[in-house]
């Protein structure tokens, strides 16, 4: 099984295209998007918010922020007007 923390390993020193290849079948994502996450994390040394590890990377006082608020709707689902 592989873990965030040989991802992270993996691209810390210098072998990017494992590290692509770990997280793609970690997290079942794209090829760019894996791309892109770990050239993120090389360049910044932390994950990106968009990254399925982002919440629990965070530190407490930012994993809050990054959550969803208690009663918040949600905007992907479609309310159906109001009858008059």
């Amino acid at each position: 099984m592989i873990t965030r923390e040989q991802i992270e390993q993996h691209a810390r020193s210098g072998r990017k295209i494992q590290a692509i290849k770990d997280y793609r079948e970690l997290t079942r994502s794209g090829l760019a998007e894996s791309k892109s996450a770990v050239e993120d994390f090389i360049a910044y040394g932390r994950w990106g918010a968009q990254t399925p590890f982002a919440a629990v990377a965070a530190p407490a006082r930012r994993r809050r922020a990054l959550l969803p608020r208690r009663g918040a709707i949600d905007p992907a689902v479609a309310h159906p007007p109001r009858p008059r």
